[in-house]
């Protein structure tokens, strides 16, 4: 006897692997200006807009901070109010 699914529900559509897959692309930038009061700055890119960075998107240990210059690497996430750097390191 062969019973089926038994009512169970559907299992729900398979999410984009694009962004959770194994390759997203890393971009190169630079700190064009990063207040520490406010916790928020700007990363210039060659080939782009600016991208805003919030301190919650840089991925080093203790006290999250960019300073002007820095070479980092980062991705793009949309945020609220748009693009918005995320995972964010410096670059080495």
């Amino acid at each position: 006897m062969h019973l089926g699914n038994c009512g169970a529900r559907p299992s729900p559509p398979v999410k984009d692997v694009q962004k959770e897959g194994a390759y997203v692309e890393r971009l190169k930038g630079t700190v064009k200006w990063f207040n520490n009061a406010k916790g928020y700055g700007f990363i210039g890119r060659a080939d782009g807009p600016d991208v805003f960075v919030h301190y919650s998107a840089i991925t080093s240990e203790g006290y999250k901070s960019l300073q002007e210059g820095d070479q980092v690497e980062f991705e793009i996430t949309e945020g609220q109010k748009g693009p918005q750097a995320a995972n964010v390191t410096k670059a080495s």
